[in-house]
């Protein structure tokens, strides 16, 4: 599962680090100034000091390459990935109708890959929560399309083995011969489709 839970679309990568980095700094202004007593401690609400700050982002990751630039800066990220211990949850659906707010893709159209990245710039998130929100969203994408994909793959091979048995019954045909039986045609069918796929 967690092959398919990792998204590198350049600009959807670009606006959630964005995001994050946004998050952050107004975590560190908030965290100053309440504690330099510049601002009461229930104005930073907005900020960090009324958010799960201890979640940030828990269960998400975003990877960089491993050289750096020409001037040694570790460079921007390339991926945004989904770790194991939100991957590999048993509970997957009722973690994301947790955070979400209702049951899959209820309330929520499907998006095709090209445009995930929309997700990401409907609203800017205003604390670690609303980040959350559209990591969560992703993953939901990414399910449904892994699961079409899958559903598509299996079309195809079908497709692949009955278009071979047809064929093989118009070569039969054609030379005068007996038919294989089904049983036979279907094996090398699925053998055909098998070394196409």
């Amino acid at each position: 599962r967690q092959e398919f839970l990792c998204f590198d679309e350049a600009s959807l990568v670009a606006k959630l680090h964005a995001h994050m980095t946004s998050l952050c700094k107004s975590e560190i202004w908030c965290r100053r100034n309440v504690l330099g007593g510049l601002l009461p401690r229930a104005s930073s609400s907005s900020g960090a000091e009324g958010d799960e700050v201890g979640e940030r982002l828990r269960g998400f990751a975003f990877e960089c390459p491993a050289e750096r630039d020409c001037i040694g800066r570790q460079m921007g990220p390339i991926s945004f990935c989904v770790l194991e211990e939100v991957a590999g949850r048993d509970d997957i659906f009722e973690e994301l109708q947790r955070r979400l707010g209702s049951p899959f893709l209820q309330g929520r159209p499907v998006l095709i890959e090209k445009d995930w990245h929309v997700v990401a710039e409907e609203k800017t998130p205003q604390n670690w929560k609303d980040l959350q929100v559209i990591a969560y969203r992703l993953v939901e994408l990414a399910i449904f399309q892994a699961y079409k994909d899958a559903k598509d793959h299996a079309k195809e091979r079908e497709a692949a083995k009955l278009q071979a048995q047809a064929d093989e019954a118009l070569a039969a045909e054609l030379e005068g011969r007996p038919a294989k039986t089904a049983a036979a045609a279907a094996a090398t069918a699925t053998a055909t489709a098998t070394a196409t796929a």
